[in-house]
């Protein structure tokens, strides 16, 4: 069975208009988030198991459904366009179950922000459902030795490798 052990989990943030890429890039930017060729990550906090990730979430940028590539040189310089949705990544199973709510955090700041639609596996909902969405499946994955846990992360090198 294919992603049982979901290493992974993606979140979009949808606005039902296009919005200025300068104003998203300086509020990431505002929220600690480190731009990165076309994407931006945020690095977690604390001590870092070898077998867990240094990575809180991910961030691409897309524009009618295409992922835009604009660097923060070419924003800097004004040559960039606009967006209307954001696909973020948080890496589950290479995370402790604590980050889940300092995700799920992240993911309100920039939601509230700028007005934005939160989209889980296709539909739409409250910050506080994909909360229990995620530690539902946080929960399911305990059986596997549990999200952040050095045998979830051995178990998905097997399935891969």
């Amino acid at each position: 069975m294919k992603n049982q052990y979901v290493e992974e989990v993606a979140v979009i943030l949808r606005s039902n208009n296009p919005l200025p890429r300068v104003d998203l890039h300086k509020s990431l930017k505002q929220f600690g988030f480190i731009s990165e060729d076309d994407f931006y990550y945020l690095r977690r906090k604390g001590k870092v198991a070898s077998w867990e990730t240094d990575c809180l979430m991910t961030i691409n940028v897309f524009s009618a459904n295409s992922d835009t590539y604009e660097t923060e040189d070419d924003i800097e310089e004004g040559i960039c366009s606009n967006w209307d949705s954001l696909h973020i990544s948080y890496l589950m199973a290479s995370l402790p179950r604590e980050f889940i709510n300092t995700f799920v955090s992240e993911i309100e700041k920039i939601k509230l922000r700028f007005a934005l639609q939160l989209v889980f596996e296709d539909i739409t909902m409250e910050v506080s459902e994909l909360t229990l969405k995620l530690s539902k499946i946080a929960d399911d994955l305990e059986k596997f030795g549990g999200v952040g846990s050095k045998e979830l992360k051995i178990l998905i090198s097997y399935e891969y490798g």
